[in-house]
């Protein structure tokens, strides 16, 4: 999901995973991410028309945009967040360090997952519990990989797809395509992992 430019935002739009972004002007600031077609023609959203989820926005001191649901507006709106080397947007204080994402999501947890990956989406829809290895498994490819796609990467001139496991690396085979291999390994991960699998390729 992209992240937004714009603090202005009014809705995001939770039609069958379309995550759009609207304006309180109406503006569409995002394509919806399932079919890359914009509101009010996407072929998610239109039945319904746009599902009202209000929600907040503010900027971290680096610029960033961060979204909270509109109800959180008050934990959040008086302080200065900042982004930490892992993406995530915290302040220190008198009451030690907090992050976005734990003042919002109150509940107990060892950690807390974003399911579509994006830190600066701090929705309660979007956070769930999580063990520190299930928030391992949500996760992308690596900065600097060979591949855009987790668990893929160059081999002898093609595209290896492998699971991470908690113990080892699980060798799922040798392919032509980048995206044949990201398959491969989406399908072991829902298996092995449920729903804190990373997903490679959206459909």
């Amino acid at each position: 999901m992209e992240q937004p430019t714009d603090v202005n935002i009014y809705a995001l739009c939770n039609r069958d995973g379309c995550d759009g972004l609207v304006t309180s002007q109406g503006e569409v600031v995002s394509n919806c991410s399932v079919s890359g077609e914009l509101h009010p023609d996407c072929v998610f959203c239109k039945s319904g028309g746009l599902e009202e989820c209000r929600v907040y926005a503010f900027r971290a001191s680096n610029g960033d945009v961060v979204v909270v649901d509109y109800e959180d507006k008050l934990k959040v709106w008086e302080d200065a967040w900042h982004r930490n080397k892992e993406g995530h947007y915290r302040r220190t204080g008198e009451e030690g360090t907090l992050f976005v994402h734990r003042v919002v999501f109150r509940e107990n947890a060892t950690a807390v997952d974003h399911r579509n990956q994006a830190k600066w989406d701090n929705r309660k829809c979007n956070l769930r519990a999580a063990t520190a290895a299930e928030n391992r498994r949500n996760q992308g490819a690596r900065k600097g990989s060979a591949s855009r796609y987790a668990g893929v990467d160059r081999y002898r001139g093609r595209w290896r797809a492998r699971l991470q496991t908690e113990t080892a690396s699980q060798y799922l085979g040798l392919y032509d395509t980048e995206e044949e291999a990201a398959r491969v390994v989406d399908k072991a991960a829902a298996l092995v992992y449920g729903e804190f699998a990373h997903k490679n390729i959206k459909e």
